[in-house]
Order: C-alpha cells, then sequence, then structure tokens
C-alpha cells in the first residue's frame, strides 16, 4: 500500500462507526503519513550534523504538524527534502505485516543529510526563511480567485489530493486532485453536502467560475439542496415551460 492507502486504511481500521460529520472531516485530511515514517530517524540525524542551517531545519520539523494544510509549518520544508531525496528514501519494502509503519528504514543517511541541507538552503534562496507555511507558497487559482491550497499528493500520504505547477517565482498552483466531493446520508430525510471545488463553468463572464475556491480553501462544503423548499430559498431565477 501507498502512504495515501495506509492513511484511509488506519481511517477505517480506528473508527468502529464513521458518522455523517467525521466522514467530512476524514476526506479532508491532509496529513503527510509519509512523514510518520523519517522523521524520528531524520530529526535527530539533522540535530547532530554540525551544520547551523540543517540543524534549523530539524527544529522547524520537530515542531512541524505533519499535514499540508494551508497553515502548517514545516511541510513546504519537508515536501522539499523529498523531491531532492528524488524517489530513493527507503531501504525497506512496505510489509502486509506491518502495513502502517512500513517502510521505514532511510536507505541512506548521508543522501537524507544532503537532501536536507540542500531544500534548506534552497528554501532560504528562494522565500528568505524556512519556517514557511504552506498556503504561502502552495495556492488555488481560477478566475479572479487566488486562495492559499490545502493538500498535497498521495505519494506523500495526503487523503485530500492536490499536484502543483511552479511559476518563475517559486509559486505553486494547484492543476490537478479533488474537484468534486461530496457526502450523502440516506434516512428520514436525506441530507448532502459537496463541493465543485473550481466552480460550476469555466467561462470568464460566469459568476460561478471558482466561486467555490474560497469554501475549499477553508476545508467547507455547500449544503445540496434536495427538497423543494431548499430549492426554493437558494434558487437564482425560475421558468415555467407549458406543454401544449
Amino acid at each position: 500500500m501507498d502512504f495515501r492507502n495506509q492513511q484511509s486504511t488506519r481511517m477505517l481500521m480506528n473508527d468502529e462507526s464513521i458518522s455523517y460529520d467525521e466522514m467530512h472531516r476524514y476526506q479532508q485530511s491532509t496529513r503527510l503519513e509519509m512523514a510518520e515514517h523519517v522523521l524520528d530517524d531524520l530529526i535527530p540525524l539533522a540535530k547532530r550534523s554540525g551544520n547551523p542551517v540543517v540543524i534549523q531545519a530539524a527544529e522547524v520539523l520537530d515542531k512541524w504538524d505533519q499535514t499540508s494544510d494551508a497553515q502548517s509549518v514545516g511541510s513546504v520544508l519537508f515536501v522539499e527534502w523529498v523531491n531532492k531525496m528524488e524517489g530513493n528514501i527507503f531501504s525497506d519494502q512496505w510489509s502486509a505485516a506491518k502495513p502502517w509503519s512500513t517502510p521505514t528504514i532511510l536507505a541512506d543517511t548521508n543522501k537524507a543529510l544532503t537532501a536536507l541541507s540542500d531544500a534548506s538552503y534552497l528554501l532560504l534562496e528562494r522565500y528568505g526563511k524556512l519556517n514557511i507555511a504552506w498556503g504561502d507558497v502552495y495556492r488555488v487559482k481560477m478566475g479572479e480567485f487566488n486562495e492559499p491550497a490545502s493538500g498535497h499528493l498521495g505519494s506523500t500520504g495526503s487523503f485530500r489530493v492536490l499536484a502543483f505547477s511552479k511559476n518563475k517565482s517559486h509559486i505553486y498552483t494547484a492543476f490537478h486532485g479533488d474537484t468534486y466531493v461530496t457526502t450523502v446520508e440516506f434516512g428520514e430525510k436525506i441530507r448532502a453536502k459537496g463541493l465543485l471545488s473550481y466552480g460550476n463553468s469555466s467561462e470568464d463572464i460566469s459568476p460561478h467560475k471558482g466561486d467555490q475556491l474560497p469554501l475549499f480553501a477553508k476545508k467547507q462544503w455547500r449544503d445540496i439542496p434536495f427538497y423543494r423548499s431548499d430549492v426554493e430559498k437558494v434558487k437564482t431565477s425560475s421558468q415555467i415551460l407549458t406543454i401544449k
């Protein structure tokens, strides 16, 4: 299982009964599962490195909440370290006997320290600091809307998936990932929440181009009207059709 699958199965196995609100919260998870598999080794190595910048990086990662939420500090540094490792992170493989704790052995500790050093100096060069918030660098844009992003690739373990491209100013913009999401609860009365993240139109003249991005940035969903009384509350126009 990759890291996103590990997080999703952990959600299921650790909760005997998932409520409507819990389902919504779980879908929004930006926790980077990979971090739990490497930081216990990487941080002590970095603190013993003797390099003041790498030691500072270790302190940032030590305080990090291990999410890619917009306000999270440490995720930009961690993802840049992952990029510098170029996929060669672990010497062991995932094991069905230890599905949530493998892989966990750093393939090359010297390379891991070098990658952290390179990532740290790169962030200092680009942004002037290591403790930069995720949403200051990673954004979601559409039309007039430009919002801080929350989420990353499934390969790092985020359940809420976003993929990014970088511009000349070293700001990353989402181009792939969560678009339409919804949760429906059936019972005596149906209720549903959902989000069409980038809006219901790509036309510049439409007021719905990107108008749901602020909700996406806040990790909120819209109530989806189903019953006539609910539809009447949110309708913007109506037309009566007569069949002759």
